[in-house]
């Protein structure tokens, strides 16, 4: 077998874990990997996607899995499982201002420990 070949094989072996997942997050298309899901197995999105799960996730007609929350806040939950952190803005005035209660919610729902020192939240306000 040539080396050509096996590294076809080798790549399509490595498929189910490079396995592009699009979420429409309140009508918002976001596209990542099954891995970066699965990287914290104790998570909503972790469990959802793992490869046993007893969860039942449906895909609807065009290959996309909905979840019915707040879109704008969806992209620091993912930045959490692309990197392990949340990042918020600073300033808080961004387009789309979030608050610290609103982050909360959504990291409660996704199963993301609040306590885990990965997790950067803003200061209570004053």
């Amino acid at each position: 077998m040539s080396a050509v070949e096996q590294e076809t094989i080798d790549d399509n072996q490595e498929q189910p874990a490079k396995e592009r997942i699009i979420l429409n997050v309140g009508g918002v298309r976001y596209e990542t990997y099954r891995h970066t899901l699965t990287a914290y197995p104790e998570t909503r999105l972790g469990m959802m996607f793992r490869e046993n799960t007893n969860l039942t996730v449906q895909k609807s007609t065009n290959d996309e899995y909905f979840i019915d929350r707040d879109c704008h806040l969806f992209r620091y939950i993912l930045q959490f499982y692309r990197t392990g952190k949340v990042p918020i803005p600073d300033d808080g005035k961004g387009l789309i201002p979030i608050s610290r209660e609103e982050l909360e919610v959504e990291l409660d729902y996704f199963l993301i420990p609040r306590t885990k020192p990965v997790v950067t939240l803003p200061p209570p306000p004053e």
